[in-house]
């Protein structure tokens, strides 16, 4: 598996050159486009939106998980977790692991 373009990540709307939305690395060529597709389906511009923005943001949610798998890793070397800290770690273990982290 690849490694993903490093973030930060930005969303832009750019509707001038038939683009909904594009999600792009600062000074470097879009990681995705979606042109506009307002009219395929009922709230189309809404969800095309909340994808974009979800990718967009995409890094700092990995950089999230991986501080909090990181911080139950060590609590767990000098306490036993409880029912929630083990879900959180197993959650954030999972999800890294999911995106290739």
């Amino acid at each position: 598996m690849g490694s993903h373009t490093p973030g930060p990540w930005d969303l832009t709307e750019d509707h001038y050159l038939d683009v909904a939305f594009q999600v792009f690395r600062s000074q470097h060529a879009p990681v995705e486009t979606w042109r506009d597709v307002r009219n395929a389906k009922k709230n189309a511009d809404e969800e095309i939106e909340a994808n974009a923005r979800l990718m967009a943001h995409a890094p700092e949610l990995v950089e999230v998980a991986a501080l909090a798998r990181d911080l139950m890793e060590t609590i767990a070397q000098n306490v036993e977790l409880d029912e929630y800290e083990q879900q959180l770690l197993d959650k954030a273990r999972a999800a890294l692991r999911k995106a290739g982290v």
